[in-house]
């Protein structure tokens, strides 16, 4: 879990099977790193799940049935870090 404040996060992964688990990771931090609250996330949820308001992201748990598509959406993870990327190139 991250924390305002922190800025080191340790990742164990305890099962190797998923090929895709790294970038996926990858994804979230750059979402937690780029958003700018601009709610571009919201849309991608079938389950209305994420609210970004008032300068916070947030993932209801209780909603979430884990499909990813807030993560995937992006070619970064984040609309704000998929265009940083582009413009670097």
């Amino acid at each position: 879990m991250i924390y305002d404040g922190q800025n080191q996060i340790r990742i164990t992964i305890m099962d190797n099977s998923d090929i895709n688990l790294l970038n996926r990771i990858e994804r979230q931090i750059n979402k937690f790193n780029n958003c700018i609250y601009c709610q571009a996330c919201n849309s991608t949820c079938p389950v209305n799940a994420i609210t970004v308001s008032n300068k916070k992201y947030i993932i209801d748990e209780k909603k979430c049935i884990h499909c990813k598509k807030c993560v995937m959406k992006f070619d970064s993870g984040c609309l704000v870090a998929s265009a940083l990327k582009i413009r670097k190139n």
